[in-house]
């Protein structure tokens, strides 16, 4: 009766004291009583045999881990394809360690590396439709910080790739913004935002979709967001351009036409190209022939033109003018004129090369300016240019014009 008391008595005191240090020749710990140790020798704690003698008992006040609430970890989840899920995270403050659970396996751990201040992980090979995630933030005590769970239903399906080749086409109106992107594959429709504003949900209609937005202002510049939509209604991520600015403004005058015939049926035309221009889209080539009215032979990008199929001693005119993104026209150019030869030797069935130097014109082609552009190389010395015949009828040099 007397052991059965004391071990009572016992294990009353243990309870009691869970939050103090039991001090004898060797501190026991609450925690190392339920590990069942103390000074090296196994403690039965349902036996009758519990007989630890107290000196004195130091009280200490207990010891709280403090879990940040303020603090909370941003987890972005992107469906790559069928078979692959990327987890995307910030470092949480006082996080020591990542671990993400896949279908209550431990999937992969992630202990906290000094300044990284970002991690990712890509799952592969995997259903990711029947697959249920649990994310975990662990202190370096090995206190859970945060539990996020991603759960996946069998009916769930990943969102789109969002849609590609998105651009703004030149504007020729002042109250409309006109889009396009290519078509993305399995897509129902796709929502247009104009400054993140739902403008339009459009159909999935062609290889390649084109949005007009006819509430635009005409100096104001738009960022247009698409997105494409499945048949569950689930949303691509967004895509974004900015819309140009409406130009009224017509870019500079191509100017120092020169020509030179190359054949009995063929001519070649240069200028000098039209520089420092941001919008500058092409080189319009207007030609006639006798009394004709001017004809639109050609929209080019390289400042040159070869007229080709020419009958023999015809006198031919030629003027040019440039066009912008927004389609802005120049004025005319000076126009020029040239008469072919007679010479029937010296009819020709194909384009011949450009023959004129360097050093009189370089040949640039119009380009983005990401792009390096690089001058076309020249053989032959250009010709003296004749006098040739302006719009108004008079005999001139040809010349610039500003």
């Amino acid at each position: 009766m007397k052991r059965k008391t004391r071990k009572l008595a016992m294990t009353g005191l243990v309870i009691c004291f869970s939050v103090l240090s039991i001090t004898t020749n060797v501190t026991m710990t609450f925690a190392e009583v339920i590990n069942k140790k103390y000074d090296g020798q196994d403690i039965n704690l349902d036996g009758p045999d519990l007989d630890i003698e107290i000196n004195d008992v130091e009280e200490k006040p207990e010891v709280e881990i403090e879990t940040p609430t303020d603090s909370k970890v941003e987890l972005k989840t992107e469906f790559i394809n069928e078979k692959e899920i990327k987890f995307t995270w910030q470092h949480l403050d006082n996080a020591d360690n990542y671990i993400i659970y896949k279908n209550g396996a431990m999937l992969i751990e992630f202990p906290v590396v000094d300044e990284k201040e970002s991690y990712s992980y890509i799952d592969q090979n995997t259903e990711i439709t029947n697959a249920n995630y649990v994310f975990r933030a662990i202190d370096d005590e090995g206190n859970l910080l945060e539990e996020t769970l991603i759960t996946q239903d069998e009916e769930a399906q990943h969102p789109l790739v969002p849609p590609s080749g998105l651009k703004t086409l030149p504007r020729d109106n002042a109250y409309i913004v006109g889009i396009q992107w290519n078509q993305v594959k399995d897509a129902i429709y796709y929502q247009v935002y104009r400054d993140d504003v739902l403008v339009s949900e459009v159909p999935n209609y062609d290889t390649t979709i084109v949005y007009e937005d006819n509430q635009a202002e005409p100096n104001v510049q738009y960022t247009y967001s698409v997105t494409a939509v499945d048949s569950n209604t689930i949303e691509s991520e967004k895509v974004t351009v900015l819309s140009n600015l409406y130009d009224t403004e017509a870019p500079p005058i191509p100017s120092q036409l020169f020509i030179k015939e190359a054949a009995t049926n063929q001519v070649h035309i240069a200028w000098t190209p039209v520089e420092n221009v941001s919008d500058l889209f092409r080189y319009k080539v207007y030609m006639r022939t006798g009394q004709e009215e001017f004809e639109s032979v050609e929209l080019t990008d390289e400042n040159y033109f070869i007229a080709d199929g020419l009958g023999p001693e015809q006198t031919y005119e030629f003027k040019i003018t440039t066009l912008d993104l927004s389609r802005n026209e120049s004025q005319f150019s000076n126009v020029i004129s040239i008469t072919t030869g007679s010479d029937l030797n010296k009819i020709t069935y194909e384009k011949l090369p450009l023959t004129f130097k360097e050093d009189v014109v370089v040949i640039k082609k119009i380009e983005k300016k990401e792009k390096k552009i690089e001058p076309i190389e020249m053989t032959e010395e250009a010709e003296e240019l004749p006098k040739v015949k302006s719009e108004t009828g008079r005999l001139e040099e040809n010349s610039d014009i500003d």
